[in-house]
C-alpha cells in the first residue's frame, strides 16, 4: 500500500487518484445526466408522495455508497476523520461528481422538508435558508468542476449551468430577493430550452422549463415594472453560446428487433447495450476473469431491465425493449456457457475427436491441476441447450434465419452432451450403453451435416466440431461393441460352471443352455434324485358353528346334510 501524504498546513490534502496501468485510462468523456438522474431518483423514493425525508435518508445512503465504491471515505485505518474535498485532479470517474449531486440534493430535500414544517414552527424558517444555502454551495462546486475538467462534455456543463442557477433562484426566491431569483430562474430556462432542442422532447427538459415559468412570472408579478424587468433581463442574463451545443451528449440509440425500430431512451437500458457491444473476451483471459465479466453484465441487463419496467411507461414499444433486453441477456449468458465449456473441452481434450476425455482427461496444459469429468461437461452442455431453448422463446417467428440457426445449435449441442455420456459410460465398464449411446451421438452429427450442411457451413466454429465429433463416435462406436463382444466371452465360462448342478427338468423354459455341455458334465442330467424337499402347506382346520342351528325338512336338504357330515365329520 503507498503512505499517505502527510496533511498541508494551510488546510486538508485533496485526494488524487493513484495511476497505474490498470486505473490509468481512458478518453472517454463523462456524461453527466443532472435532470435524469434527479428525476428517477426522486420519483423512486419518495418525491411521488412529496415525502421528504425518505428522499433526504436515501441521498444519505446513496453518498455512502458511492465514497465507499470510490474507496473515498473520510476516513482511515487510525479511524481519524481526514477531509478529502473533491477538486478536478480527482475527478477520474462520473461518480465523483455524483457525490456533489447527491450532497446539494440532500440539503435541498432537508429545505423543503423544512418548509413544510415552517407553517407551524416559523423559527424552522432560518435552518430552512441555511439548508438552501448549503445546496447552492454544492451546485456551485459542481458547476465549476463541470466548467474546469475538460473531459465533461459540453451538454453536462450546460446542464450544470441551469441546475446550479435554479438553485440560487429558489434560494433568493425564498429570500424574497425578486429581481436576483427573476434573473437566475430566466437563465436557468432559457438553457433548458436549449437543451430541448438539441436533444430532442424525450429528456426532460422542456418538463423543467415549464415547471420553472410559474416562479418567473410570481417574481415578475413582485417586481411590478415592466420596465425594470426588461432592464435586468437585458444586462444580466446572458446570452447562451450556441456553439457550446455543437457536440451532442449522445446520438440517439435505436435497436432493430422482430422488423421494428425500437428506440432507447432509459439511462441504463443505453449503458447495458453499449457494454454489450464493446465486450471483447481474449483468449489469453482465465476463465474465472471471463466468467465474472458475464455475470457482471447479466446483473447490468436485470437493473436495465427492472429500470424500464419502473418507468411506469405501458405499451408495445416498452415491451419490445424489454424482450430485446432479456434477448441480449440470454446471448451474453450462452456466450459464457460456451467459453466455459470450449475450457472444459480443452482440458480433457475432447475438442480433439475426444482422446482425452475418453482416456480420463488431464488438467490444462498437463498440468496437476484436477482432472474434468465427463458429468462436468454434460452439466454444461444442459445449461448450453436450456439458454438455446430460451432464446428460441424470446425471437419467436419473427427473425427466421435466427431460428434456424439456434434450432440448428440446439442439434448439436444434443450431439456432444450424448457422446459425453457414452464416455462416461465407457470409463464405467457399461459397453452396451456406451455403444448405443455413441450410435445416436453418430446420429445426431450426421443429420445436422446433411440435412443443416448450409447452415452449418455458415457456422464455422462448429462444422469443425461436429466432423470430428461425428469421426470420433464412429471410432468409439466400434471400441465400445468390440468390448461387448468381449465382456459376452469371459462371462461364457462362468454360465457353464452353474449348469453344472442344473438338470433339464429345470431349464425348460431358458434358451441359453448348451444341452451337450450339461449331458457330459452333469451325473442326473435329465431329473435330480432324490428330489429335493419342498414345504407344502398343512391340512386346513374348518369350524362348522352354524350346522347346530341348521333345520331341514326336505330331502333334500336331508341328502345335503349327509354329504356334509360325510367330508366334514364331527
Amino acid at each position: 500500500m503507498e503512505p499517505r501524504a502527510a496533511p498541508l498546513a494551510n488546510g486538508p490534502v485533496p485526494f488524487i487518484p493513484p495511476t497505474s496501468p490498470q486505473t490509468e485510462v481512458y478518453d472517454k468523456p463523462l456524461t453527466l445526466e443532472i435532470l435524469s438522474l434527479v428525476n428517477e431518483s426522486q420519483q423512486q423514493h419518495g418525491l411521488r408522495h412529496s415525502d421528504y425525508q425518505r428522499y433526504r435518508q436515501y441521498c444519505s445512503r446513496r453518498i455512502r455508497r458511492l465514497r465507499h465504491s470510490l474507496h473515498f471515505n473520510h476516513t482511515s485505518k487510525s479511524k481519524r476523520f481526514n477531509k478529502k474535498p473533491i477538486v478536478a485532479e480527482t475527478v477520474t470517474d462520473v461518480r465523483f461528481l455524483h457525490i456533489l449531486l447527491m450532497l446539494s440534493e440532500r440539503a435541498w430535500s432537508f429545505a423543503m422538508q423544512l418548509k413544510e414544517q415552517s407553517n407551524t414552527e416559523p423559527r424552522k424558517r432560518f435552518h430552512l435558508i441555511r439548508r438552501m444555502k448549503k445546496a447552492v454551495g454544492f451546485t456551485s462546486r459542481l458547476e465549476s468542476l463541470c466548467s474546469s475538467v475538460t473531459r465533461v462534455d459540453a451538454g453536462s456543463r450546460l446542464e450544470s449551468q441551469a441546475y446550479c442557477s435554479w438553485m440560487k433562484g429558489m434560494l433568493s426566491f425564498e429570500l424574497s430577493r425578486w429581481s436576483d431569483a427573476l434573473v437566475q430562474l430566466t437563465v436557468a430556462a432559457n438553457i433548458y430550452q436549449k437543451l430541448d432542442e438539441a436533444f430532442g422532447g424525450s429528456s426532460g427538459f422542456a418538463l423543467k422549463r415549464e415547471e420553472v415559468l410559474p416562479s418567473i412570472r410570481y417574481c415578475a408579478y413582485n417586481i411590478g415594472d415592466e420596465t425594470t424587468i426588461k432592464a435586468l433581463l437585458r444586462d444580466r442574463v446572458p446570452e447562451l453560446d450556441a456553439e457550446s451545443l455543437v457536440i451532442p451528449r449522445e446520438s440517439p440509440l435505436e435497436v432493430v428487433w422482430n422488423g421494428s425500430r425500437i428506440p432507447v431512451r432509459n439511462r441504463k437500458a443505453k449503458e447495458f447495450i453499449s457494454n454489450c457491444e464493446k465486450l471483447v473476451v481474449s483468449g489469453d483471459l482465465a476463465i474465472d476473469t471471463v466468467v465474472d465479466t458475464f455475470d457482471k453484465l447479466s446483473l447490468e441487463a436485470k437493473d436495465a431491465m427492472e429500470s424500464v419496467k419502473e418507468e411506469g411507461k405501458k405499451g408495445e414499444e416498452v415491451n419490445q425493449l424489454v424482450e430485446y433486453l432479456g434477448f441480449l441477456q440470454l446471448s451474453k449468458t450462452l456466450d459464457r456457457n460456451v467459453l466455459m465449456c470450449e475450457a472444459l473441452e480443452r482440458s480433457a481434450g475432447i475438442a480433439s475427436g475426444g482422446a482425452g476425455i475418453a482416456s480420463g482427461g488431464a488438467g490444462v496444459g498437463g498440468s496437476s491441476k484436477k482432472a474434468t469429468k465427463p458429468s462436468d461437461l454434460v452439466r454444461i452442455y444442459d445449461m448450453i441447450i436450456q439458454n438455446l431453448k430460451d432464446i428460441l422463446e424470446s425471437v419467436g417467428d419473427g427473425i427466421p434465419d435466427m431460428r434456424v440457426e439456434t434450432e440448428l445449435r440446439v442439434v448439436v449441442y444434443r450431439a456432444f452432451r450424448c457422446y459425453t455420456i457414452a464416455v462416461a459410460h465407457n470409463q464405467a465398464n457399461k459397453s452396451k450403453e456406451a455403444y448405443t449411446l455413441f450410435q445416436r451421438a453418430e446420429s445426431l452429427a450426421d443429420g445436422c451435416l446433411h440435412s443443416s450442411l448450409r447452415s452449418l457451413r455458415r457456422m464455422s466454429d462448429l462444422f469443425a466440431k461436429v466432423t470430428a465429433l461425428k469421426q470420433s463416435a464412429t471410432s468409439e462406436k466400434y471400441t465400445a461393441y468390440a468390448a461387448t463382444v468381449l465382456e459376452l466371452k469371459t462371462v461364457e465360462p462362468v454360465v457353464k460352471s452353474k449348469l453344472q448342478d442344473e438338470s433339464l427338468i429345470d431349464t425348460l423354459e431358458r434358451s441359453d443352455i448348451d444341452v451337450e455341455h450339461l449331458l457330459a458334465n452333469n451325473p442326473q442330467p435329465f431329473v435330480q434324485f432324490p428330489p429335493e424337499f419342498q414345504p407344502v402347506p398343512c391340512k386346513p382346520l374348518f369350524f362348522d358353528l352354524a350346522l347346530n342351528s341348521f333345520e331341514s325338512n326336505s330331502k333334500i336338504s336331508n341328502i345335503c346334510l349327509l354329504i356334509h357330515l360325510y367330508q366334514f365329520p364331527k
